[in-house]
């Protein structure tokens, strides 16, 4: 090896908007949370989520560990990396989404697919879709190295 590869990993839950986005997200904020408090528990869905009761604590918390947890829309997604990857410099970065449900995989990981990056690889592992995307490249041109 010439010189060494900088690979990195994000946890990403993308949707066709923000909000919607969000509203996948939630369920993934309050397991992070109660994780942080020592609490283990089964997973909410995103509908238990948005009324589960949160202290003002809680939600400065969740905001804490947002950097961990990239949410948006694909392009604002897309556009998050993008700077990351020129700011930090690294070759190669894993894409890992776990929404509440398989459908909610697919459509997180096709949102980005369909939207951002053109020819992406993915492997599937257990309900997970995980992303490489090799030297990210400008939105629209592909990332898949030869």
């Amino acid at each position: 090896m010439e010189k060494p590869e900088i690979n990195v990993c994000y946890m990403v839950t993308a949707a066709e908007t923000k909000e919607e986005a969000e509203y996948q997200a939630k369920p993934q904020d309050i397991t992070g949370l109660w994780l942080s408090q020592g609490r283990i528990a089964k997973s909410l869905t995103p509908e238990e989520a948005k009324g589960y009761p949160l202290t003002e604590m809680d939600k400065m918390k969740i905001q804490q560990r947002r950097p961990l947890h990239i949410v948006g829309a694909a392009k604002e997604v897309a556009e998050k990396l993008q700077a990351e990857q020129e700011m930090y410099g690294f070759d190669e970065a894993m894409i890992v989404s776990i929404p509440h449900s398989r459908r909610h995989v697919s459509m997180s990981t096709s949102c980005l697919r369909k939207n951002c990056f053109n020819g992406i690889a993915k492997a599937r592992v257990n309900d997970t879709l995980a992303f490489c995307l090799p030297k990210m490249y400008p939105l629209g041109k592909k990332t898949m190295r030869k």
